[in-house]
């Protein structure tokens, strides 16, 4: 994250001209056709068998090209240059050396003046020419790798790694031990990043494409080194099932959509997942904006070093809060922890907000300050509802008999994916439409190389009506000529581009930070003591096979379902589709919403309801076929930025309900039914 998101911003949107809503469409395209692909690994992962473990060969398989990938995303740069067949401009060879003679020589090659400091530079788009990147093949070179990173690192990777830390212990000390240190050495790898780059800024300041090449190929060997560390040293959980419950518990006969149907059913796992969405985003946006508002907000002519400073800040405040955080976890609760850290995130960044741009450009310690609280907000985002999501799926298997660590990993995955398109995109959708420009709208400077550029190494930036000569174009330069006080054009926005930048670093985090404490408050809870029930009857049903587990939550007795292909089937469809079919078949039917078996579950797959059922969900996969084909051709149609990629989300939605359905109909096209004679 600390190296592909800004490089979005600073190598594709700054440096190569990329306009934000057509990188905002790219994402959410890459990250919708991402959507189904999570599925598909958490069910696979969860029915995988092999000597090495079922979480094991994901990792080894998807995490090297991830690596390949985000290190050819990060170095754009090597392939699309700024301009074709570059010639350098006169006095070039002059940079780095005897300063008056390159000032002299400047004077005379471009005219310039007491009243005119540019000269004839003053019209840098006349004069020098603008950039020929290759912007169509800019935008494919960037969809591609970016979908690969995500399929191969978040999904083919992110959920089985994700999976494997769940099912390590059962132990709720433990656990909160467990994630505390992982939390500790992802913050600690976070690190790397930060120091390097450091490193980097302080002789590459003007070159900030040629820092994130660099960096993500360090950043890549040390992925690979971690990537050899768990597969070597760590082990998978070796699964235990009873001969009495194994028929019952093979979740590997169970089609993919009754297995989502019983995670959905998980009432614990609902208001999980009401309060992990807006907690996801409001993590989110601050690290997304953090570039944009360091550069136009603050003023920073090298915002890559207050950038840097910013999350180093934010990795030590992280670093420093998991100790206690996993101690107050364990003595007042996950939840308690969680709610006070939210309350204190939504304070200071409405205060933030607050604070005018101009107060604030000159007020860098208070920004550290937001980044400080950010950072307790993003270890806690990390550390404490992993920790709520394995008592989630300890639960689960006492409700269901199994365990379904991919499964619940891939909901929650693919929620914040959807999250994050969200917002990735809007914030740049927002920018363009009310006049963003990439760099200032100048050719160079702020980061991108005058030299590399247009052949002028000896310019801070070259913007409309205003060229910043130095001896030598570094950014800590001296001006030659003009106001040689004056800031660089290439960090300024418009009044409207900084409200919006403000809104989403600082508004939208401050509200969204408010919308968990609701779930985690009113929500279903499992608390410390509730979760050694759930361990207690658990241990109970695996010493006595024949033992009727109690449900801790709602005080009722468990029935587990049986895998029949009779209840399976059922499975497929909701209590409301399954009376809409009864009626449409004539068939009266004493459905009570719960998982069926025997008599219920037959008279509910009889050949006249399930013919219904047919129609129902083929009508309901015309609708999101039609849906889909409407989007397309308004996409098409359009021929606007912003509609495509408000099109691409509706995109990923209808795809994923469309397959649903494709599903569904499957199961009564190909699954003949006959009665249940089990019972």
């Amino acid at each position: 994250d600390l190296t592909i998101r800004p490089a979005r911003f600073a190598v594709y949107i700054e440096a190569l001209k990329m306009r934000p809503a057509t990188q905002a469409t790219a994402i959410a395209a890459c990250k919708s056709l991402d959507v189904l692909m999570g599925f598909l690994v958490g069910k696979a992962s969860d029915n995988l068998r092999t000597r090495f473990g079922r979480r094991k060969p994901f990792i080894a398989i998807c995490f090297p090209v991830a690596i390949v990938s985000m290190v050819l995303f990060c170095s754009p740069a090597l392939f699309f240059s700024g301009r074709e067949k570059l010639e350098d401009k006169p006095c070039a060879a002059l940079t780095g050396g005897d300063c008056q003679q390159l000032r002299t020589c400047m004077v005379r090659e471009f005219n310039i003046t007491a009243a005119s400091p540019s000269g004839i530079l003053a019209d840098p788009t006349e004069e020098l020419g603008t950039t020929y990147t290759d912007q169509v093949g800019l935008v494919i070179y960037f969809a591609i790798f970016y979908f690969f990173i995500y399929a191969f690192g978040w999904t083919g990777t992110g959920i089985p790694w994700d999976a494997l830390g769940m099912e390590l212990t059962d132990d709720s000390k433990a656990r909160s031990t467990l994630f505390g240190m992982r939390t500790a050495f992802q913050m600690v790898g976070y690190a790397l990043p930060i120091g390097i780059q450091m490193g980097l800024n302080s002789s590459l300041a003007s070159n900030v494409p040629m820092q994130y090449s660099i960096l993500s190929v360090i950043f890549g060997c040390w992925g690979l080194l971690a990537m050899a560390n768990l597969l070597f040293c760590v082990g998978e959980r070796k699964l235990a099932v009873s001969a009495a419950t194994k028929e019952r518990t093979d979740e590997a006969q169970v089609p993919f959509v009754p297995s989502a149907r019983r995670v959905m059913a998980n009432p614990a796992y609902r208001s999980y997942l009401m309060m992990r969405a807006p907690l996801a985003l409001c993590t989110l946006l601050p690290s997304n904006l953090l570039h944009f508002y360091a550069k136009f907000v603050m003023g920073r002519e090298n915002s890559v070093a207050l950038v840097t400073m910013s999350s180093a800040i934010y990795l030590v405040a992280s670093i420093l809060s998991v100790v206690p955080l996993a101690y107050l976890s364990r003595r007042v609760g996950k939840h308690r922890v969680l709610i006070g850290i939210l309350i204190a995130t939504t304070l200071a960044f409405f205060a933030g907000l607050a604070t005018p741009p101009a107060a604030m450009a000159k007020m860098t310690p208070f920004l550290l300050v937001l980044m400080a609280v950010a950072g307790i907000g993003g270890a806690s985002g990390f550390m404490l509802p992993d920790h709520m999501l394995a008592d989630v799926i300890d639960y689960d298997e006492l409700l269901t008999g199994a365990r379904r660590e991919g499964m619940y990993t891939v909901v929650e995955t693919n929620l914040i994916q959807l999250v994050e398109i969200v917002g990735g995109v809007a914030p740049l959708l927002f920018m363009e439409a009310i006049g963003y420009q990439q760099n200032g709208g100048c050719t160079c400077g702020c980061g991108v190389d005058c030299g590399a550029a247009v052949g002028m190494p000896y310019a801070r930036w070259i913007c409309p009506g205003d060229v910043g000569l130095t001896c030598d174009g570094q950014l800590t330069s001296d001006l030659l000529f003009g106001d040689l006080s004056r800031a660089a054009p290439c960090n300024v926005q418009s009044d409207e581009v900084l409200w919006v930048v403000r809104v989403f670093f600082c508004g939208l985090p401050a509200v969204l930070a408010l919308l968990p404490v609701f779930p985690l408050l009113f929500g279903t809870r499992i608390t410390p003591q509730v979760h050694s029930q759930i361990l207690r009857e658990l241990e109970k049903r695996s010493s006595d096979p024949n033992h009727r587990c109690r449900d801790p939550i709602s005080g009722r007795p468990i029935i587990l379902p049986k895998n029949l292909e009779v209840a399976l089937t059922r499975e497929h469809f909701s209590a409301a589709e399954i009376r809409l079919a009864g009626r449409l078949a004539g068939e009266k039917l004493a459905f009570n919403g719960h998982a069926p078996d025997g008599e219920e579950a037959t008279s509910a797959t009889s050949a006249p309801v399930i013919s219904a059922l047919a129609r129902i969900v083929a009508a309901q996969l015309a609708i999101c076929l039609l849906l889909g084909c409407a989007v397309v051709v308004a996409m098409a149609t359009a021929g606007n930025n912003q509609v495509a990629a408000l099109g691409c989300l509706l995109l990923a939605v209808i795809f994923v309900f469309t397959t649903w359905h494709c599903l569904r109909l499957r199961r009564v096209a190909s699954k003949p039914i006959e009665p249940d004679t089990s019972r």
